[in-house]
C-alpha cells in the first residue's frame, strides 16, 4: 500500500463527504479529458466574424468552417462577400456547418444590429463573435500635427467604436444564454505605438483596455473576452500573388501568415480556451520584444 493510500484510509468518511460537498467543484473522474477531434470541434457552433472578406478575417472564417462551424461572414461589400463564399464552396472548405454572408458595416449602428439579428434568426443563437473588422489610414497616414480630422475620425470609428458597438450587440445576444466568447482584434502597434500612425495606435490601444473592462463585466455570465494582437502578417492571397515578404525585425526573421492568426482564434474559441479571459494574445514572431537590425 502506498503512503498516499494509507493516509486516505485514515480520513473519516464523513469528512470526505463534507470536503467533496463543500469544495465548490466536482472532482474529475479522469486525469485527462480527450475532446472531440479538431475536424469536428465546432460542429453546432454559430460564430460571427466581422471583416470576413479581408485577409485575416477570411482565414479565420475558413478555419472555423473547416472544423464544422456555421459562420456569419460579414463585410461591407456584397460582391466581395459573394466571391469569398464561392471560394470556400469551390475549395470544399465548409464541413458540417454553413457559411452565411451578411452585409455589415461596423461604422453603422443599425447595420451592426440588423446583421447580428439576421444571423441569430437563421441559426438560433450566437456562440462566439470575432471582432475583426478594422483598418488604418493607409496612404493617408501622417504625423499628428498634419493629420486631417476626418481621417482620425474614420480610423477611430472603424476600429474602436466599431469594436465597442459590435461587442455590445454580441453581449446582448449572449448574456441571456449565460455563455459565449468574444475576440477583439488589436495590434502590436496598439501596444508599442508607431510614428505617423498615432490614430491607428490609439484605436488599437483602446481595444486592449476595452477588452479587459468587458471581460470583468461579462465573466459572471459565462462569457469570455480576449484580444489578439498580430504583428506584420502577409496578406496572401490578397497581395495579388506576390511572393511572401521576409523581415529581420523580429526574432523569427519572417512575417506571419493569416492562417497562424486563424489558428490562434480557433484555439481561443475552442473548449481548450475556456479558462482564460481578459488577455491579450500577441502573435508577432517576437517583434514586440524589440527590433532586431535596422
Amino acid at each position: 500500500m502506498s503512503f498516499g493510500s494509507a493516509v486516505k484510509k485514515l480520513i473519516p468518511k464523513s469528512l470526505k463527504r463534507y470536503i467533496k460537498k463543500n469544495m465548490g467543484q466536482t472532482p474529475r473522474q479522469a486525469d485527462y479529458i480527450v475532446r472531440e477531434s479538431d475536424k469536428e470541434r465546432f460542429l453546432g457552433k454559430n460564430i460571427i466574424v466581422t471583416g470576413g472578406t479581408g485577409a485575416i478575417g477570411s482565414a479565420v472564417c475558413a478555419r472555423l468552417l473547416a472544423e464544422g462551424a456555421t459562420v456569419g461572414i460579414c463585410g461591407r461589400n456584397e460582391e466581395k462577400l459573394k466571391a469569398v463564399v464561392e471560394k470556400f464552396e469551390r475549395e470544399k472548405i465548409i464541413r458540417g456547418g454553413k457559411c452565411i454572408p451578411i452585409v455589415l458595416d461596423v461604422t453603422d449602428d443599425k447595420s451592426i444590429h440588423d446583421g447580428v439579428a439576421e444571423f441569430i434568426s437563421k441559426t438560433g443563437r450566437l456562440d462566439a463573435f470575432v471582432n475583426n473588422a478594422g483598418g488604418g489610414a493607409r496612404g493617408d497616414s501622417k504625423p499628428i500635427f498634419e493629420q486631417d480630422i476626418d481621417v482620425i475620425d474614420r480610423v477611430l470609428n472603424t476600429n474602436l467604436r466599431g469594436t465597442i458597438v459590435c461587442a455590445r450587440e454580441a453581449a446582448k445576444a449572449m448574456v441571456p444564454n449565460k455563455r459565449g466568447k468574444i475576440i477583439n482584434m488589436s495590434s502590436v502597434v496598439g501596444m508599442n505605438g508607431k510614428a505617423t500612425m498615432s490614430d491607428y495606435a490609439a484605436s488599437k490601444a483602446g481595444i486592449l483596455g476595452f477588452t479587459k473592462s468587458i471581460a470583468l463585466e461579462l465573466g459572471q455570465y459565462g462569457i469570455t473576452v480576449n484580444c489578439i494582437s498580430p504583428g506584420m502578417v502577409n496578406q496572401i492571397p490578397f497581395d495579388k500573388g506576390s511572393e511572401p515578404r521576409t523581415t529581420n525585425k523580429n526574432c523569427l526573421g519572417r512575417f506571419g501568415y493569416t492562417d497562424e492568426v486563424a489558428d490562434l482564434a480557433a484555439y481561443i474559441i475552442s473548449d481548450s480556451g475556456n479558462y482564460f479571459t481578459g488577455h491579450n494574445f500577441v502573435i508577432d514572431g517576437g517583434r514586440s520584444l524589440g527590433l532586431m537590425g535596422d
